[in-house]
């Protein structure tokens, strides 16, 4: 369980940085950076092909960004490469998700993969999905207003 709490959660800060202005965006980028590093000693291939897909695509824009990503790039170092060959497949599909109007692709290529790598990969990816993609539907709610 532990595994795929990390996941939702680093979707929700990687989401909070995002959308958040200076200085909470950094503070977020670096817990998303944090956790995603934690979240690569479970799924190496998928967190570092999708941060070089989202690079790759332009998306490390912000400085919240950055800091998240060298966060998880130095914990990544200390984690277990399994899985290598999901790697390409990973950074190429989330490249596509970023230039494509609709993510789907690195979900599906996790999940046509899952019979050789396990499913737990698409649990993981599942659940980081819904913690940033809640966190962006909270944040489309218009503000509440008082009386």
């Amino acid at each position: 369980m532990e595994p795929f709490a990390i996941a939702f959660a680093a979707g929700v800060s990687t989401k909070l940085a995002d959308s958040l202005k200076p200085p909470y965006d950094n503070v977020f980028g670096v817990i998303y950076g944090i956790l995603n590093g934690i979240l690569s000693f479970y799924a190496f291939p998928i967190v570092l092909g999708t941060t070089l897909g989202v690079y790759i695509a332009g998306k490390i824009d912000k400085a919240s960004h950055r800091v998240g990503t060298a966060a998880l790039l130095f914990i990544s170092v200390f984690s277990p490469k399994n899985h290598l060959l999901v790697f390409p497949f990973a950074a190429i599909a989330s490249y596509l998700d970023e230039k494509l109007p609709v993510r789907i692709t690195l979900p599906l290529t996790i999940l046509l993969l899952s019979p050789f790598i396990g499913w737990d990969y698409v649990l993981l990816l599942l659940a980081w999905d819904v913690g940033y993609n809640l966190t962006s539907y909270i944040f489309s709610l218009p503000p509440l207003q008082s009386k």
